[in-house]
């Protein structure tokens, strides 16, 4: 990651080998916001991502078919038959999880992206204005990021993927299986079944069909969004500290 970095600064800003050091210093600035957005895109997909497929995952069978059967015919399938019935969770389950790695991956090159239009050398320097531009910084940083997440779950479509599965279904089954394919379906069935695991290290949890919303897939989305802006939201202040301790252990150690 780090060569990549330099090497698109470099092309941006035409650095000369006297500025290596303050490439290094502004990488690891990079490097710790990298990480922060990261660390917030994984622990709020996989906690909605969880919720979600556990109830699905628990619920009874006659439920569980109420409740893909009403899912489905919003999503414009008017009936499913009993072999998509039976797929519909795991596809669920493999679209989730496509979505939140797509996602996932996307932070860095958004970060790297919009890295050069944001970035303040003044933020390695001392001076009474450190505080307000390490703030504007963050701000801005916190507002792209926010717009091009959501873009990144909107463009994945998994309403729209998991409907062509499901209509795929009976084809899929009659084609050969590769072992690509398998690789995907043991990947999914693994991550579901994990999931699962952890319910039974939670005792007297009961699921029903009232723990899905009707549409509960629209609903997964749309509290995807919601939980990431409030995230963004209530961790800027630990994200402003955490940053400006490191800019901080960067001059001092320069100084030093």
């Amino acid at each position: 990651m780090q060569t990549t970095f330099f090497q698109d600064q470099t092309k941006l800003y035409d650095i000369n080998r006297e500025d290596e050091w303050f490439m290094s210093q502004e990488y690891d600035i990079f490097a710790s916001v990298t990480d922060y957005y990261e660390k917030i895109i994984d622990t709020t997909f996989n906690s909605e991502s969880e919720d979600l497929l556990l109830s699905l995952i628990h619920l009874p069978k006659g439920c569980k078919n109420r409740v893909l059967n009403a899912q489905a015919q919003l999503l414009g399938l008017e009936s499913l038959t009993e072999k998509q019935l039976l797929n519909m969770p795991t596809l669920i389950g493999k679209h989730v999880q496509a979505m939140n790695s797509k996602v996932y991956l996307a932070v860095e090159n958004i970060i790297t992206l919009h890295w050069h239009t944001i970035w303040n050398p003044r933020l390695l320097t001392h001076g009474d204005e450190q505080e307000e531009l390490i703030m504007s910084f963050l701000s801005s940083f916190n507002g792209i990021v926010a717009k091009k997440i959501i873009e990144e779950i909107d463009n994945y479509e998994m309403l729209e993927m998991i409907k062509m599965d499901l209509l795929n279904t009976s084809l899929l089954n009659q084609a050969p299986t590769t072992g690509s394919d398998m690789d995907v379906v043991s990947s999914t069935f693994n991550w579901i079944k994990n999931y699962a695991l952890d319910l039974f290290r939670t005792p007297n949890v009961q699921y029903t069909s009232s723990d899905l919303e009707v549409d509960f897939l629209r609903s997964h989305l749309s509290e995807l969004r919601t939980n990431l802006l409030m995230e963004l939201h209530v961790q800027f202040m630990n994200f402003f500290v955490m940053v400006q301790s490191d800019i901080l252990e960067q001059l001092s150690a320069y100084y030093d």
